[in-house]
């Protein structure tokens, strides 16, 4: 390219870029206002603040002791870190050991891998966190639920019953709310009487009217109608007070508020 043309070039550049700058509208700066903050003042009063182990936990609770620490010091350590004092602790399903659809992490082991068996070491890395936490400070536990385990569900899989773009579809056996009931609050009873661990508040159900839980899908979930949740809530409410918990029945947890509302309503 010839000098004549660079030079060319560079005028029309120079023209655009002036016409743009006229374009622009003259910005003024407003006022300054100050702003007065009493630390004082006390409106309300947080129990506290924190995290769900879903899914990190999990993969987290495998590393070295040092690694560990780093993380939980920086989350849980009210000294070296954010000082969270609420854990959520996800108790998992545990999917059909045929199925191979859930993403990295989406797959929580679960306790009772088929009825009448237990296996208490199947999610020992969720638990070791959980236990960290509980060392350094966390002092609101909530255990929750995403999905029953599979065996206890219509379609055989934790991930939901319906396929696109039917969803919405309950996933638990219409005979198997007790045991459901049951399998939450043994856990609960486990990791009181043999971790130490003292849940707050147990969640039997989780976003339960989310258009996401479908069969053979990326994660953990299952669909629940007011009626259902309100038939588990009963049900998972009847075995807390059989096994003398002080865990207290805590939901609905719905993805948005408004569901929620119209859900703690119906009950």
């Amino acid at each position: 390219m010839n000098r004549r043309k660079i030079l060319n070039q560079l005028i029309s550049t120079s023209v655009i870029f002036t016409m743009c700058l006229s374009a622009v509208p003259t910005m003024h700066a407003k006022a300054s206002t100050n702003i007065y903050v009493n630390p004082a003042a006390q409106y309300q009063t947080m129990e506290g603040w924190g995290t769900a182990l879903a899914w990190w936990a999990d993969i987290v609770g495998g590393w070295s002791q040092p690694n560990k620490d780093a993380i939980m010091d920086t989350l849980y350590d009210a000294n070296k870190g954010l000082g969270f004092n609420i854990a959520r602790y996800n108790i998992g399903g545990g999917e059909n050991p045929n199925h191979q659809h859930m993403r990295a992490g989406g797959e929580v082991p679960g306790f009772q891998p088929e009825n009448g068996v237990w296996d208490w070491n199947a999610d020992d890395r969720q638990k070791n966190i959980l236990l960290e936490a509980n060392k350094r400070g966390a002092n609101i536990l909530e255990a929750f639920s995403n999905s029953p385990p599979y065996w206890m569900t219509k379609s055989g899989c934790t991930s939901g019953k319906g396929l696109a773009p039917i969803f919405g579809v309950n996933n638990l056996q219409d005979s198997k709310y007790t045991d459901f009931a049951d399998y939450l609050t043994e856990v609960v009873k486990y990791f009181r009487d043999y971790d130490g661990i003292n849940f707050t508040t147990l969640s039997p159900i989780n976003e339960p009217n989310s258009p996401a839980w479908c069969y053979n899908g990326a994660q953990e979930g299952c669909h629940w109608d007011r009626s259902n949740q309100n038939t588990i809530m009963k049900e998972v409410g009847k075995k807390i007070e059989e096994k003398n918990l002080d865990t207290i029945l805590s939901g609905p947890e719905e993805n948005t508020i408004d569901e929620t509302i119209d859900s703690y309503n119906y009950y």
